[in-house]
């Protein structure tokens, strides 16, 4: 976390070789963009990036997974042209309903330019058979902002990183009241006034909060409750013994109050610290059954068994 970013005007210095680079390689067929990763370094840093698979995918479609069930639901396709897509999973736990939030934008922001997202849509997924939807909704939204990272929901309300749409293109913490369909700003911690790239959004105890990157076993993290920010230090004994120097992120703390930290490399890919603070005990554990060094994995805690049927 940044407290004191230095912030560039919007200018055409901002406008990176990567953002021309990436726009070009859209617009070719997907093994010519594959050939293409020899070319440099560079370019093939852009196409195996995060951020230019996610727009090479046809992310007009959304599909909805229940594990516990093994059923998957094809949403009806969304009512955009645009290939700039964010989508968010929320659940309501006083209507019993599950939405999906969808909205786009008109500019890819590798720059983090100011643009602004639009076309606000959500689908109902209800415990109620007859509430279920069939198409898209169009909401409204007053909260000018670009998403810039995957949301999380607790307790209704599903929180995102954004930037905001002013030529300082601070960043933001948005809430979306998933019963009420609301956008709402979530006041930053004082002193914290941007993001960096190692600052996740967690699940503290039912509780919102940011993590930073731990490094040596050392991180900090601000908890939000009750609209208050409050700061805990945490050091992580025994780290080197477990991990060396290597960079973990923090990924929040399941329901036993145990902290779980996943690798910032995929070299330790298989590999998973759990941290008790109250016993101050802290263990690796190896996953099997992933594969050797991939490219992308993303991390879900205190999974519950659920038999709706979608």
């Amino acid at each position: 976390m940044e407290n004191n970013p230095q912030i560039r005007e919007n200018d055409s210095s901002d406008y990176r070789p990567e953002d021309l680079i990436a726009q070009i390689l859209l617009n070719l067929p997907s093994k010519s963009v594959a050939k293409l990763i020899v070319v440099s370094k560079l370019w093939s840093s852009i196409i195996r990036s995060r951020s230019f698979i996610d727009l090479c995918q046809d992310l007009d479609k959304v599909v909805v997974s229940n594990p516990s069930t093994g059923q998957f639901l094809v949403l009806p396709k969304l009512n955009t042209r645009r290939r700039r897509i964010s989508r968010f999973f929320g659940y309501d736990p006083i209507e019993d309903e599950y939405k999906v939030l969808c909205m786009t934008v008109l500019q890819v922001p590798y720059n983090y330019g100011p643009v602004v997202s639009e076309e606000h849509q959500v689908f109902t997924l209800g415990g109620d058979q007859k509430k279920k939807e069939e198409t898209w909704r169009m909401i409204k939204c007053k909260l000018r902002h670009c998403p810039a990272t995957q949301g999380i929901c607790i307790d209704g309300v599903v929180y995102y990183g954004a930037w905001s749409n002013s030529k300082n293109r601070g960043f933001l913490i948005v809430g979306f009241d998933v019963r009420l369909e609301e956008f709402i700003l979530v006041k930053l911690p004082d002193g914290v006034i941007n993001f960096s790239s190692d600052t996740e959004l967690v699940n503290y105890q039912r509780k919102l909060a940011l993590a930073n990157l731990s490094y040596k076993g050392k991180f900090e993290l601000w908890v939000l409750d009750r609209q208050e920010w409050s700061k805990i230090s945490v050091v992580v004994p025994s780290w080197n013994n477990l991990v060396g120097r290597s960079l973990f992120y923090c990924r929040g703390a399941i329901s036993s109050g145990e902290f779980i930290f996943t690798p910032l490399l995929s070299a330790w890919a298989s590999v998973i610290i759990i941290y008790d603070r109250k016993e101050e005990i802290a263990r690796r554990v190896e996953i099997e059954g992933i594969e050797d060094r991939p490219h992308y994995m993303k991390v879900f805690l205190d999974h519950v068994e659920c038999p709706i049927f979608l």
